[in-house]
Formats: C-alpha cells, structure tokens, sequence
C-alpha cells in the first residue's frame, strides 16, 4: 500500500494539545473545533468549560464587529441599520452590559431623530413654541448645519436665547444668516461685545443692521453706566469701555464714563505702586492737552524714567509743559518768586534724569535730552516775550512736540509772529517761531540727530521769513552731514549755508567743531572752502575767526601727515593770523613751523661744513632750540679734539674760529666756557 493511502489515527491528547495552542494564539475558532473534536474521541469532561470559553470569546468578537459596524452606521446617519446592528450584538451577548448601553444610547439617538423631525413637522404648522420645545429636547440628533440653522431661528424666534446660542456655536460653516442669528442671541444674552464681533464680519451697508449695531452698542454703554455706578473692577470697565470707542461709540456718550473708570482706575494702581500698568493703558498722549493730564504724564513718567531708561522718552516730551503750564501755577499757594523758584527746579530735575541716562548711552536718551534742551530754551523765550510784551501767553502753553499738529501750534505761532519784536534778537525770533511753523516736524527731527530725515520733512513752500530760516537751517546741517560722511552736496547748500551763517549769529561754530573733530584731510579741505566761499561773499569778524580756526586744523593734520610744504604750511598760517591776528594756535603752529625749517636749514648748514652759514642761521632764528643745537655741534668738535690731540698748539685756530662762534651766540654758554678752557690749555704748550 503507498504511503499516500495510508491510513492516520490521530489520538484525543493530540488534538487536544493542537487545540491548545490554538487557543493560546487567540484563535478561538479553531481551537474550539479541536476541543470538539477531542471530545467525539472520547476525552474527559474537563472540556466543557474551554468549549463553553471558546464560545463566549468567539461571540464577543463578533459582537465587537456589529458594534463598531453600528457606530459607522449612526454617523452615517443610517439610525435604523445602526439599531438592527446593535441588537443582533445585543442577542449574542445579552450579559455584556457595555453593548446594552449603547443599545440605549442608540434608541434614545433615533428617538431624539425623530423628535427633531417632529418638530420640523410642528413648525411647519405654524406651532412656534411646540417645535421650539421639541427642537431644544433632540438639540443632540441635529446632525446637519441645515437642521441646526432651522432649529436656531426657531429657538431665536421663541425667546430662548440660550439654547439658540448653543446650536449656533455647532454649526461648523457659519453664513452671513447664522452670524446675524449669533450676534441676536448674544446681544440679548448682554454679551454686547461677542455681538458685535459677530456683526462686524457681515458685509456691506444695510440700513438696519447699522440700526441695530448701534442699539446694541447703546445697550453695552447703559450696562456700563449701571455697573460703574456699582463698586466694582474699573480696570475691566475701562477696558471695555476702549472696546466700545473701537466699535464706533460715540466718544461724547462715553467720555464721562471713561474718565470715571481711569481715574478711578488709575488711582488704584498708582497706590499699589504699579506705574507701568498704568503707563500701558494711558493714551500716547492726552487728547485735548489739559494740564491737569498732562501733568499725571509728567509725573508718571517721571517716576518710571528714574528706573528705567525705555520711559526717557515720554518723560522728555510731557515733562516741560506740565512743569511750565501757567494754569497749573495760577492754582499754587507760593508767590510768583516762589512759583519761579519751582518751576526751574522742577525742570533741572527732569535734564537731570535724562543727563543720567544719557551719560550712560541709553539707546535715544541722548536724542531726547537734545530736543529736551531745544525746546526748553523755545519755552523760556515766550515766557520772556510775554513779560517784555505785557501779553499773556496763549493757553495751554505746550512744547513744540505737543502743540505739534493740533490748533495750538497755530495760536503759539500767531503769538510769536505778533510779539516778534519782544524777542531778544531777530534771530531769537526765527528760532522760536520755526519750532511753532509748518517746518516744526523738521526742526524737532533736527534736534535728534535725523539730519536726511529732516531734510525730507520740510515742507514745499517757504514762503514766509520764518520758512525760510527753517529750510535754511536744516539745509546747512544736512549739508554738513553730507560733507562729514563723504556724500555729494546738495546744490542749494552753499546759498541756504551762506544765509543761514548771515541769520544765526555763532553758527558757524559747528563747522569749527567739525573741522576740531576730523581726522581726513579731506573733510578739513571741504570745511574750509565752505567758510572760505561764505566769508567772500560775506565777510564778517565772526567767519573771519571761524575760518581761521578751520585753517589752523586743516594745517596741523596735512603738516603732520607729512602732506604739505614748509612753505604751503607758513603761508596757510599766516593767512589764518591775517584773518584773525587772535588766533594763539596759529601763531604757535607758525612758530613751530618757523622753527622746523630753521632747524632743517641749520642741519643742512652744519652736514655740509658751512659752520659760519649754521652760525648766521641760529643768530638770526632767536630760538633757544636752535643755539642749543648748534652749541651741540661745537661741544662734539670739541670733544673730538680732546680725543685726539695730545699736542694742540696746531688747534688755536679752530678752537679761536670756535670761540667766535659761541661768543656771537651765547658768551656764557657751558659749551663757550669749555672753548676758552681749551685755549688757555693749549697756549701754554
């Protein structure tokens, strides 16, 4: 018989052992195929209990199969498929009390489908507060944006807000419809700002929801009166209060509310300490400029300037006209002496702050102190003016900054035009009443160093005195930025250069600082043809000795560069002595100079043996440096003499030639006295 026909007797423990390792991999179908099997060959009872736990797991994974199959079902919205599912795995595992939850859950899901497709039914019949009712109990079976929308309006509709809210915020792709909804239900709820959120995002211009925004934000400004008339927290109504301005709020409506909750507000944090809080909820600037505002910036600023360096700005921009303000002086106790005494000693301590930090390269402090400065002396004229005049000074009294762009500058500038001839000097009237002109952002961006930005800043026309000491100004300095930074010129400067040097007396006190300041021959070179060119054209005693000065620098850097003549440079300061005979640093360059080439032409002399030229030459020069020079070269002749000359009769000559030399220049010189020594030494051999 072959071995393929060969019968097999495979035992019960085989089978057994196979169906083991079935049921330990988890494979509980086959495993209990094996059980069963093993018992028709006659195994024990003991395998009634792995049949009957073979069974139970198979059932349950196939329950397990029908309840996630049910699942997929119901989020199909296939409630009826998802039921039969769920029952079936109900049926196999009755006892499993997990898969009779979701039966449950399932019924309550298809009751709730069906409530909501009632109330569908009801409001379609006109039944306003039944569909409502029925719509609010199945929210959960509205699985679509289109039934929740239906369901919203119908809650809206009847009053409950609430509910309609909640349905809202389900709906995953809101239309212009739903944020209308969302906005009603909002407002009604008194959330008058998520409203107007909601609104703002609704385009175009329709008459009625305009209507209606500012009801609601009449609304939102009524529930702010009523809560402020409350103690409360005014931080959170101020802000709120911002909130509302940004929606379009009248300002008037609101004003004394907000300034209600500030103060209040304020007064809170400034007790606690908290200045910056309160720095970072002021606005940049108090609107109408009162000084009683403004002079809470300056003290807040103040504060938080002397510990921090960020703050120097604002503190530099409030600080003069708060201290300054005539208002706020009127309403003091102290005489006007006493006021006087305050208010400079309330200045000196803002520049101090600012010199601190300052002095301490805090980024911009520097700038700041500058305009600081600037505007402190604008100040300081009109109050002048106005006890020269008899006037009294337009109110309030702002710096250039702050009266910048408002109605102010326009009556602080009519004043100085009006009382022009109070000032000290005309061009103290020019320098005042630029700062208040249609040119003032250019003379403020000047004072911080923002030359090219100043430059650009000047307005068109320069029509007026005024304009055009300002364009003149800002020119010159521009000019001299460009000239110090090796860029072209621009055209007009030397014209605006010359006119501004005729307007501002001292002026041309800058160049000479450039010119003490540079290192390149170059910038020298362009300084001086810049006062050279103006003090033809217009010559006064002021350019004649800053030119003078410019001359002198430009000399000494070429001369020590080693790029320019003795001669050049002798002529170069003598011209600078014509221009300004004063000019002691000149005059001692001429002589260092002088005496260089005097000592080069003696060195000369003495190399090439022409002893009595080098004579002639340090008689004639008168410089103590270029006798001793020359004695110098006696005293080694002499020397040399000592050193070789054991007989030195045959020396009297020389030594005789030496001793005229030396008596013509300094009879008592040590150098004189040796010679003669040397003589009576060799007489008497």
């Amino acid at each position: 018989m072959s071995k393929k026909n060969k019968p097999t007797h495979t035992s019960a423990g085989e089978v057994i052992a196979r169906a083991e390792q079935m049921l330990a991999r988890g494979n509980f179908l086959l495993a209990l195929r094996g059980f069963k099997e093993a018992e028709r060959l006659g195994a024990g009872a003991e395998l009634t209990a792995k049949i009957a736990l073979c069974d139970r797991e198979i059932r349950k994974e196939t329950a397990d199969r029908l309840v996630k199959n049910a699942r997929r079902l119901q989020s199909a919205g296939k409630v009826e498929e998802a039921r039969a599912a769920l029952a079936e795995a109900h049926a196999l595992l009755p006892e499993d009390a997990a898969v009779g939850e979701r039966c449950a859950a399932l019924e309550d899901a298809f009751a709730r489908q069906q409530g909501a497709h009632l109330a569908r039914i009801r409001l379609q019949a006109g039944d306003l507060s039944g569909a409502a009712e029925l719509f609010a109990a199945n929210a959960a079976a509205l699985a679509d944006d289109s039934s929740r929308r239906v369901a919203a309006q119908t809650l809206l509709a009847a009053g409950r807000d609430g509910e309609a809210l909640a349905i809202l915020e389900r709906i995953s792709q809101l239309a212009e419809v739903d944020r209308y909804a969302y906005g009603l239900a909002l407002a009604r709820l008194g959330r008058h700002a998520d409203c107007l959120v909601q609104w703002r995002q609704i385009a175009g211009d329709d008459p009625e929801l305009a209507a209606q925004r500012m009801a609601v934000r009449a609304l939102w400004t009524a529930d702010l009166y009523a809560r402020a008339a409350t103690p409360g927290d005014l931080g959170k109504l101020l802000a709120e209060g911002r909130e509302l301005l940004a929606y379009g709020e009248d300002p008037e409506r609101l004003g004394p509310l907000l300034r209600h909750c500030r103060v209040g507000h304020f007064r809170e944090l400034w007790l606690a300490g908290r200045f910056a809080e309160i720095a970072a909820l002021l606005d940049p600037e108090p609107s109408e400029r009162d000084p009683v505002w403004l002079a809470f910036y300056a003290k807040l600023f103040r504060r938080l300037a002397e510990m921090d360096a960020t703050f120097v700005a604002p503190l530099s921009r409030f600080w003069l006209s708060a201290v300054l303000s005539p208002e706020l002086a009127a309403g003091s106790a102290l005489d006007p002496a006493g006021r006087e005494w305050l208010r400079n000693e309330l200045v000196q301590m803002g520049e101090a702050i600012l010199r601190r930090h300052a002095d301490a390269q805090a980024p911009g402090a520097a700038a700041e102190l500058a305009v600081f400065l600037a505007e402190k002396q604008v100040l300081a004229e009109l109050s002048a003016v106005a006890g020269t005049a008899g006037s009294s000074l337009p109110l309030p009294l702002l710096s250039p900054r702050l009266a910048l762009g408002t109605p102010h500058q326009e009556s602080l500038r009519a004043f100085t035009i009006k009382h022009a001839a109070a000032f000290a000097s005309h061009f103290r009237f020019l320098e005042t009443a630029a700062f208040y002109s249609t040119a003032a952002a250019s003379m403020l961006l000047l004072e911080e160093g923002e030359y090219e930005r100043a430059y650009k800043s000047l307005p068109a026309a320069a029509g007026s005195e005024v304009q055009r000491y300002a364009r003149d100004k800002v020119t010159f300095f521009f000019g001299l930025c460009c000239m110090d930074t090796g860029r072209t010129v621009l055209p007009d400067f030397y014209d605006r250069a010359s006119d501004y040097l005729a307007a501002a007396p001292g002026a041309e006190n800058d160049i000479v600082a450039l010119a003490r300041d540079a290192v390149e021959q170059s910038h020298l070179a362009v300084y001086e043809a810049l006062l050279d060119r103006i003090y033809r054209e217009r010559p006064r005693p002021e350019l004649a000795r800053a030119l003078s000065l410019v001359i002198t620098y430009s000399d000494a850097v070429a001369y020590m560069a080693g790029t320019k003549a003795i001669a050049d440079s002798v002529a170069a300061l003598q011209r600078a002595l014509e221009l300004d005979p004063a000019n002691q640093l000149a005059r001692t360059g001429l002589d260092a100079v002088q005496q260089h080439r005097t000592m080069r032409n003696l060195v000369k002399a003495l190399d090439r043996g022409k002893l009595d030229r080098a004579c002639a030459i340090a008689a004639e020069s008168g410089s103590s440096d270029v006798r001793d020079a020359f004695f110098e070269e006696l005293g080694q002749m002499l020397a040399h003499l000592d050193a070789h000359s054991a007989q030195c009769t045959h020396e009297i000559p020389t030594l005789e030639q030496m001793h005229r030399w030396a008596e013509r220049l300094d009879p008592h010189h040590p150098t004189a006295a040796a010679i003669r020594v040397r003589m009576a030494q060799c007489r008497k051999w």
